[in-house]
């Protein structure tokens, strides 16, 4: 029969290993290196007339060391409007209400794919007229806008979040 102090030191020491080898894991899996990098980019400079298109290029890049698979339903506007999210805030920091979100329905037919190798970019045009509410004209001033790409969709291709750089727009009014 085992002894009291025997079982308690086997005990903890068990208990020791999963708890290191959890943190472990935890660790291993926060310093794994990103697979892309999402920029985006006021293609046009920085200043905007209030009542014309405001183009946004929002540049995926492949930093990791192995080809990376991409869901590619960029060309329609409702999808746009499903994986990309655009944050807005004036220059005061008040949050600017934008279009996005959702769900979609993909037929497997649909769906298509596009594969970036390392170090490969991808760039997608965005209109940042198309993610204001109906009817909303952006007043003159300065804002920032950060472009967030979320997906869930598609097989064997990356799905997840990604944040671009903020960039800073100003908007004139028209004379």
């Amino acid at each position: 029969m085992m002894k009291k102090p025997y079982f308690v030191a086997i005990l903890v020491l068990v208990s020791m290993v999963i708890v290191f080898g959890t943190l472990a894991q935890i660790i291993v899996t926060k310093s794994d290196k990103p697979v892309l990098d999402l920029r985006a980019k006021l293609v046009n400079g920085t200043v905007y007339l209030n009542d014309k298109d405001i183009p946004i290029d929002v540049v995926f890049r492949n930093v990791g060391d192995k080809p990376v698979r991409l869901l590619g339903i960029f060309d329609d506007l409702a999808a746009q409007r499903i994986i990309f999210h655009l944050k807005m805030t004036d220059s005061k920091g008040t949050p600017i209400e934008t279009l996005g979100g959702g769900k979609i329905s993909l037929s497997q037919d649909s769906i298509k794919y596009f594969t970036l190798g390392k170090d490969e970019t991808y760039t997608v045009r965005l209109n940042l007229k198309d993610f204001l509410l109906e009817n909303y004209s952006l007043k003159s001033g300065s804002y920032d806008v950060t472009v967030i790409y979320f997906n869930q969709y598609g097989e064997d291709c990356f799905k997840g979040r990604l944040k671009s750089n903020p960039e800073k727009l100003t908007v004139a009014e028209i004379n």
